[in-house]
């Protein structure tokens, strides 16, 4: 009996160890060949991999320096709507006080990497700061040689020594990563909602809660979502006013998480509103719109919103010039279960009764930013690694 129990718990032993074994295997990442471990980043959003970085890795050869950013995913959509960004910001000659002052580096050259979701759009492009015109020049066309693939978790681009003047003394740098959607050129993004100002009279405050809303129907009421995650998605709009505003709502498939650990979301909303229901005047790139109202939402480890109240003046060539600012405000908007805003009725001179339109030609975009490293630059060659629980990062 003795025998029989060592036996099977050798058995036992051999079989928990072999489990062991195959978890550790599907548990660790696998390094990519040759590349070293820079900067191991946490989640931000679990559920949405692919724009969620999740580690730098680099190496180099006698003439090139490779970046290898890795994602917790890769791209779930054919869609153009969907974009990922690497920008590599390196300051060559270790000297803040040349270049573009960047988190405390001067940056002289910028690394940019950019595919959208049905790869119709792959950029991988090197720039050089200008000095004399205070800006950044494109200087060399990198997407031969890198690897950019929606399909993909990870994006790798490869740069010439030479082309950043690299030397012994090597860099400082740090790498900035967005995931971005905003849905654009469908339906029901491109039609115009009509609102005839005192229909639905409400005292709203914006404050993010719904319970004020009570009464009021949707204007809009979307299908479901495929996206991911549903809180990025708008489900419904609303639309009332008060003797003094227009309250705008937008609602998502699921409760918008309004503070992260990690990282920075910010959420955009485009509103064009044709005061006077004529798309023969205003602008015609957006039937017919005299006003425009930006809102950007912040979401950190704390809240921020701000929004921006434009004109339509017509005079100048160039979009952006067409319109004057009226006002911009960091206080008149919050969310928590909901994104809203107002918008001030003599902004649009619309009497009661009358008909507005409103166009949101973008639905609500989203963006989310990773920086490595988060509180100070990175070097390469790199010089400590610092271990911090299960996260390795390499610090200056």
């Amino acid at each position: 009996m003795e025998s029989f129990e060592r036996g099977y718990f050798s058995r036992f032993l051999a079989v928990l160890s072999i489990i062991v074994l195959f978890s550790s295997f599907y548990l660790v990442k696998v390094q990519p060949e040759g590349y070293s471990l820079i900067y191991e980043l946490p989640r931000a959003y679990p559920g949405s991999e692919w724009i969620d970085s999740r580690a730098l890795y680099m190496k180099e050869d006698v003439d090139s320096l490779y970046s290898y950013v890795e994602f917790y995913g890769s791209m779930p959509t054919t869609l153009s709507d969907w974009g990922r960004q690497v920008g590599v910001i390196i300051d060559s000659d270790k000297d803040p006080d040349t270049g573009d002052n960047y988190k405390g580096i001067g940056a002289d050259y910028v690394v940019h990497v950019f595919v959208s979701g049905d790869a119709s759009v792959v950029l991988a492009e090197l720039f050089r700061w200008n000095e004399t015109m205070k800006d950044f020049q494109v200087v060399k066309d990198l997407k031969p040689t890198s690897i950019i693939d929606p399909k993909l978790d990870y994006v790798e681009v490869k740069i010439n020594k030479s082309d950043i003047g690299y030397t012994s003394r090597g860099f400082n740098f740090y790498v900035v990563t967005t995931g971005e959607w905003c849905h654009s050129g469908i339906k029901p993004w491109l039609d115009e909602f009509p609102y005839i100002i005192d229909s639905i009279t409400k005292n709203i405050k914006v404050d993010g809660e719904a319970s004020d809303w009570s009464g009021v129907h949707p204007l809009i009421t979307l299908g479901s979502s495929q996206d991911t995650p549903q809180h990025f998605s708008v489900s419904k709009i609303y639309v009332a006013n008060d003797n003094e505003n227009l309250y705008i709502r937008v609602d998502t498939f699921e409760k918008p998480r309004v503070t992260v650990d990690h990282g920075e979301v910010r959420r955009y909303l485009y509103f064009f509103i044709d005061n006077d229901n004529n798309d023969a005047s205003g602008d015609a790139h957006y039937s017919g719109a005299d006003t425009y109202v930006e809102v950007e939402f912040f979401s950190r480890q704390d809240k921020f919103n701000s929004i921006s109240y434009y004109a339509y003046t017509g005079e100048k060539r160039e979009w952006y010039e067409e319109w004057s600012l009226l006002s911009t405000s960091n206080s008149s908007s919050d969310f928590d279960e909901i994104f809203e805003l107002r918008i001030p009725l003599a902004y649009l001179n619309a009497a009661s009764g009358r008909q507005i339109n409103i166009f949101i030609p973008w639905g609500l975009c989203q963006i989310l930013d990773r920086t490595m490293g988060e509180k100070e630059a990175l070097s390469y060659p790199p010089i400590t690694i610092t271990t911090t629980s299960h996260l390795t990062t390499t610090t200056t």
